[in-house]
């Protein structure tokens, strides 16, 4: 499956203008609720990425683990906005080898071989727009539904391992009286921070249940999908797709009650 990232990001753009729109014209609406949320969650996050025609490259992923902060409001009864800060750390295995051939009649026909096994630890801040469609909302319950435009910055980035290939020495050969090239097998261990991109756009989706535990704190059940145009592996751009299952506490409020307070 392919994704167009320059068509999602138009969708996000309409998407979030048509958001806004609704929002206002609501926001004078009489069912305006004046309640509010602030929380944090953290789960884990399952990586893939999407090949996009080059190198098959085989990747192992490890456990990566993401926490949150989040602020929400109620706009109306059915929809919420709000703002989230996330940090992801993401570690993976990138394993791959190709071999080529090149030459001339006159330097000869040679064959490149190249194997790379490398190791990416990134550590990434995330800032999310909250827009949330509140479906059910009864008794203890609460379901909403979520589309969340955001941008990554990259705030660490390690890659270790060995590349493996073959280099072409050129040497004067006396005997013949010119230049000819030899091939060499040579292994470089790398470590070191990528060449890459720090600030990158997706979107994420997904739903929220939540459950009152209490009269004001409530437990978080949080499935989503991100979305996110990387150029992480081989400096080559990669759409990353990842799931998240996390928990999260939440404290829900008025905010008559906080101005008292």
């Amino acid at each position: 499956m392919k994704i167009n990232f320059i068509m999602k990001k138009s969708f996000m753009t309409i998407l979030f203008i048509s958001f806004s729109i609704s929002v206002f014209s609501q926001s004078i609406d009489s069912n305006i609720t004046d309640q509010s949320e602030i929380g944090i969650t953290g789960g884990y996050q399952f990586f893939k990425i999407f090949k996009n025609n080059d190198i098959d490259t085989t990747k192992h992923y490890y456990d990566n683990y993401s926490v949150s902060i989040f602020y929400l409001h109620d706009l109306t009864k059915i929809f919420s906005s709000g703002i989230e800060i996330e940090n992801t750390a993401i570690k993976m295995n990138s394993e791959y080898s190709e071999t080529s051939y090149w030459g001339s009649a006159f330097l000869g026909h040679y064959e490149a071989y190249y194997y790379e096994n490398l190791d990416y630890s990134l550590n990434n801040l995330n800032f999310f727009v909250l827009l949330h469609f509140n479906l059910i909302s009864k008794n203890k319950i609460r379901l909403s539904l979520n589309i969340d435009p955001y941008f990554s910055y990259t705030i660490y980035s390690k890659v270790k391992g060995m590349i493996e290939q073959t280099e072409f020495i050129t040497v004067y050969d006396t005997a013949y009286g010119h230049e000819v090239v030899n091939p060499e097998l040579r292994t470089h261990d790398i470590n070191e921070s990528p060449n890459i991109e720090k600030i990158n756009l997706g979107f994420k989706l997904g739903y929220n249940l939540e459950f009152n535990i209490s009269q004001n704190i409530s437990l978080l059940f949080i499935h989503n999908y991100y979305f996110i145009k990387n150029n992480t592996l081989n400096n080559k751009p990669r759409n990353l797709q990842s799931m998240k299952l996390s928990l999260g506490l939440c404290y829900r409020f008025t905010n008559k009650n906080l101005k008292k307070l």
